[in-house]
């Protein structure tokens, strides 16, 4: 996990899955109607959390000290 190629592919996959999860949730609380401030906020809540809970998985499986 000390390779930078590697880690670099790690974060482009956590962060793709993060936007994933984040339009997701952004078009389900448009949907069920809020406004479009309110669902910009809810995805990018749901994006930063995806990206930090995903992030901190990959450190604790990849750890070799853990």
């Amino acid at each position: 996990m000390h390779d930078t190629a590697t880690r670099a592919l790690w974060l482009a996959v956590t962060a793709l899955a993060g936007a994933i999860i984040g339009v997701a949730a952004g078009l389900i609380s448009w949907a069920g109607s809020r406004n479009p401030g309110e669902a910009i906020l809810v995805g990018g809540a749901a994006f930063a959390g995806t990206l930090a809970l995903i992030l901190m998985a990959i450190r604790f499986v990849a750890d070799r000290d853990a």
